[in-house]
């Protein structure tokens, strides 16, 4: 458009940022933050609110800050981004200041600026900071949507209390749908409760049959508890109706390039050298104290291929191609289209020790920021 000399408006710009939002392609969204103070549009509320929206995505919450500072008449939308970014950060005491501040402004939160502040206390462990957000709620004359229900839901499964998040589904007001159930079956998964795991699945096949991940919470949950037949009748049932696994994948930017990855990838063109110094990386994370969860590995296979397994996952092909292919000191950040296993989790933990680095991580749920051997989360996603 720029070299045809068509005039590049608001709204082209702000298609460029959801689109670098979306695959935390930070590079390309700093150029186009340029383009527009340039053209003088990036005080406008709406692309200044796009911005903190990309920042945010790419993980850059200080950067979204300061672009939310310097803006003037902020609407809804525009607290909103910025209070959902820091929840998306795992920040819920921020995001709970912020929200203060903005009825403190006269702006009156809605429907998606609960539901920011009920995801940040789900992930987070704080139940009763979530049933404050929801008898808020009602104050402001909202009605609770099915997403803010699955918070709640999560909060209390991961916290082990499978029967109150029973109750919470049977007491909703509408019938529950295939996101609150497989927010319980996740839940029963990590508590090792066969019972309430096969009710929660065969809800979800009733709902979707097609959709994957019931099918794979429930093979993950007999695999973990050693019941090889019943995950080969769950892989069995998956052929039948035609289910296909969603395959695992990393993205990360480098010299304004995005390079993708799976799971033991070997098409890159740089792959003798990242698994050579995958190979180097693993040994000084192990001197260093790491050891493997094998048990995340969930198939009836030997210990050092369950290490391969584990060693080989798409972030990691992601986070060493990125630590080659970068100066020392920069920060990466590696877009991952699933949940990120607690194993990586703990390595990254080491790894970001090692490389003196800042790794973040956005995940299926929220971000990881790896530093100095800690992250963002505190150990609780």
């Amino acid at each position: 458009m720029q070299q045809e000399g068509v005039k590049t408006g608001s709204a082209t710009f702000i298609s460029v940022l959801e689109a670098c939002a979306s695959t935390s392609a930070l590079a390309l969204g700093r150029v186009i933050h340029q383009n527009l103070v340039a053209n003088g549009l990036d005080r406008e509320l709406i692309v200044a609110t796009a911005l903190v929206n990309m920042y945010a995505k790419c993980g850059k919450l200080v950067e979204a800050r300061e672009v939310f500072d310097q803006m003037e008449g902020m609407d809804v939308v525009a607290w909103t981004a910025i209070v959902a970014g820091s929840a998306q950060h795992g920040h819920i005491e921020e995001s709970k200041d912020l929200m203060r501040r903005m009825e403190l402004e006269g702006i009156k939160p809605n429907n998606v600026t609960f539901l920011s502040l009920v995801y940040a206390c789900s992930h987070s462990g704080y139940l009763d900071e979530a049933r404050d957000c929801f008898i808020a709620m009602a104050d402001h004359g909202f009605f609770p949507l099915p997403e803010h229900f699955r918070c709640v839901i999560d909060l209390l499964g991961r916290g082990g209390r499978l029967e109150e998040a029973q109750e919470v589904i049977d007491a909703m007001p509408f019938e529950p749908g295939l996101t609150a159930w497989l927010t319980m079956l996740s839940a029963c998964r990590l508590q090792k409760d066969v019972l309430r795991a096969e009710i929660a699945a065969e809800k979800c096949y009733e709902i979707e049959p097609t959709r994957p991940s019931a099918y794979l919470l429930m093979s993950n949950l007999y695999a973990a508890l050693e019941r090889w037949d019943d995950v080969e009748k769950v892989r069995r049932l998956m052929e039948r109706r035609g289910v296909k696994k969603e395959p695992g994948l990393s993205c990360i930017e480098v010299k304004n390039r995005l390079h993708e990855f799976g799971a033991a990838d070997k098409s890159h063109p740089q792959k003798d050298l990242i698994y050579e110094e995958l190979r180097k990386l693993t040994l000084e994370i192990k001197e260093a104290g790491y050891v493997p969860d094998t048990s995340l590995v969930l198939h009836n296979v030997d210990e050092e291929t369950k290490q391969a397994t584990l060693f080989h996952h798409s972030e990691r092909l992601a986070v060493v191609y990125g630590l080659i292919n970068t100066p020392p000191g920069t920060s990466l950040c590696v877009v991952n289209n699933l949940r990120m296993c607690s194993d990586c989790h703990t390595a990254f933990k080491y790894i970001s020790t090692i490389s003196n680095r800042q790794i973040v991580v956005r995940d299926a749920n929220r971000f990881h920021t790896f530093a100095t051997g800690g992250c963002s989360c505190k150990d609780y996603w």
